[in-house]
Formats: C-alpha cells, sequence, structure tokens
C-alpha cells in the first residue's frame, strides 16, 4: 500500500465516521423532540443550542421520568388509611 492509498483510506475512514456521528446526534434529537415536546425547547432555549440543551440536566431528568412507571393510587395503599 502505497502512501496515497493510505491517505485516501484515512480520508474515507474519518468521513464515514463523520457521518455516522451526525446521524446518531440527528436521531437523537429527533427522539428527544418527539418525545418531550415543549421541555425539551425550553432546555435547548436556557442552554443556548440544542447540543448543550440535550446533556442538561432537564433533558436527563426528562429521560428518567419517562422510565418511571406510573401506578394508580388507592387508600388501600396508603399507610394513613
Amino acid at each position: 500500500m502505497n502512501q496515497n492509498q493510505l491517505i485516501l483510506l484515512i480520508v474515507v475512514v474519518l468521513v464515514v465516521a463523520a457521518v455516522a456521528i451526525f446521524t446518531l446526534k440527528t436521531r437523537r434529537t429527533k427522539r428527544l423532540r418527539a418525545r418531550f415536546g415543549p421541555e425539551y425547547g425550553r432546555a435547548v432555549q436556557e442552554s443556548g443550542n440544542a447540543e448543550r440543551g440535550e446533556r442538561s440536566n432537564s433533558c436527563n431528568t426528562f429521560s428518567r421520568r419517562g422510565k418511571m412507571k406510573l401506578r394508580n393510587w388507592t387508600m388501600q395503599n396508603s399507610h394513613l388509611s
């Protein structure tokens, strides 16, 4: 393998990596926007850009809340009854 082929291989690998990173970030943004709607918009607006907003505590909190399972509360479940 000569030097030109090696340089071309490195450039191709870097381009593929850049496309993969861009695709993953785009999917994450779409998923967060669809899942959290206005909360996502507020987190992005408060932080100044989408990348910082997605990494903010707000979006992380929203993600954790989305995984919680809600149960119906009855007086039988209450220790106060």
